[in-house]
């Protein structure tokens, strides 16, 4: 796939976006539940590329709801890891579109839903993060790709897991959330991510 093309294709999947159990990481069911609630269109935040990169990087409890058949209801939880993506990483194909968060979750997005993930939400390696952010830096949208990524050479199209954040508060972000792939019956739900006070 042509580098134009991937660029592109991160700016269609940014435009057509529009329950940690107790004491597993340090955070109470009662307080993460709370925080994780259905999406709310008059909460959605404007993001800046500063606001992403100074309060997003930390570690997380990560709670994924599903909403949709056949597994509604179901929640997923895990933990999700965000840094800074290095410099030279940030801005590769467009000048709206930069990758300023890379990360990665243990979290098993399989048992939730029939998901199309490229490789592991858990990769760590710099060039194939199991998580990267992606931010429309004219809409202020961000999406948390787990699974697949756009690197300076290639990028697989119609895949990943894509996690539209649409609210910060002090105990972390949440947001919705859908399969990146191309079936009739895609899978998604909403998220929250409770940040933790120690590394994992």
């Amino acid at each position: 796939m042509k580098l134009t093309s991937l660029a592109a294709g991160a700016l269609g999947t940014l435009c057509a976006l529009s329950a940690s159990k107790p004491g597993q990481y340090g955070v109470g069911l009662d307080q993460e539940l709370v925080h994780c609630r259905p999406f709310s269109s008059s909460t959605t935040m404007r993001l800046s590329l500063t606001t992403v990169q100074t309060r997003l990087p930390g570690d997380y409890a990560f709670t994924v709801v599903v909403t949709s058949a056949p597994k509604r209801d179901t929640i997923v939880d895990g933990y999700l890891s965000l840094r800074q993506t290095p410099a030279r990483l940030v801005r590769l194909h467009s000048a709206k579109v930069v990758f300023p968060l890379t990360g990665w979750s243990d979290v098993d997005l399989t048992k939730g839903a029939d998901v199309s993930l490229v490789y592991s939400p858990a990769s760590r390696d710099t060039l194939r993060p199991g998580v990267q952010g992606i931010l429309d830096t004219v809409d202020g949208t961000l999406i948390l790709v787990l699974g697949n990524a756009i690197t300076p050479d290639e990028a697989t199209a119609d895949a990943g897991v894509m996690f539209q954040v649409t609210a910060i508060d002090s105990l972390g972000f949440r947001g919705t959330w859908h399969d990146g792939g191309i079936s009739k019956r895609l899978a998604g739900g909403y998220f929250c991510s409770v940040k933790l006070t120690h590394s994992h």
